[in-house]
């Protein structure tokens, strides 16, 4: 009965763990004009981030580190996807992987 007991607290720390995890669930992204000439240099001082996304898998242990805000913006020539990503490991794997779906 102890080892029954011991089981039932274990599966339900680990269920408890796994609910807690909140990942951001976002179902579309806008794309904004620019205000302006925007200028490819890697800075974000030319962007309207007013129509950002947030993107977490686990937002309460995360955020700080592995996270990202993704932009996109529009002239009648281009359209401009900017990420402003926060991890450990970009270095490590040398890029990133995005997936973007269209209707």
């Amino acid at each position: 009965m102890k080892i029954a007991s011991v089981m039932l607290l274990v599966c339900g720390l680990l269920a408890g763990a796994a609910v807690g995890a909140t990942q951001t669930e976002n179902y579309g992204m806008s794309a904004l004009p620019a205000p302006g000439n925007v200028t490819i240099d890697g800075k974000s001082d030319d962007w309207d981030l007013t129509g950002g996304i947030f993107a977490c898998n686990n937002v309460e242990e995360q955020r700080d580190r592995h996270s990202a805000w993704l932009h996109m913006m529009y002239d009648k020539d281009n359209l401009y996807v900017l990420a402003r990503v926060k991890t450990e490991k970009l270095a490590e794997r040398n890029g990133l992987r995005m997936l973007m779906l269209t209707a």
